[in-house]
């Protein structure tokens, strides 16, 4: 946790989405891409911290930690993160 910690002490108004990006979504929940696409794509465009977190799981995160492809995309610059998004009801509020 030490390394997100000294990543989010030099947060400002350039860093997101381009350079780090906590809060992506795959097709594991309500997202478009793949998470082998969304890393493929964070890779290319130069994205340095991406953290993917569907909804309710890290099913996304773990499928691309696992995934022999992941030895095919430039990782130099890349640091992933895992995260998940969870939604909470109050009395039937969101």
């Amino acid at each position: 946790m030490n390394g997100l910690k000294s990543v989010l002490k030099h947060v400002n108004k350039h860093s997101c989405p381009y350079k780090i990006n906590l809060h992506c979504h795959t097709s594991f929940s309500d997202g478009s891409l793949s998470p082998l696409e969304l890393v493929k794509q964070a890779s290319i465009t130069g994205v340095n911290h991406l953290s993917i977190t569907d909804h309710h799981t890290i099913d996304g995160y773990k499928s691309i930690i696992n995934s022999s492809e992941l030895n095919n995309i430039n990782l130099e610059s890349l640091q992933l993160y895992s995260g998940t998004e969870i939604s909470g009801l109050l009395k039937g509020c969101l």
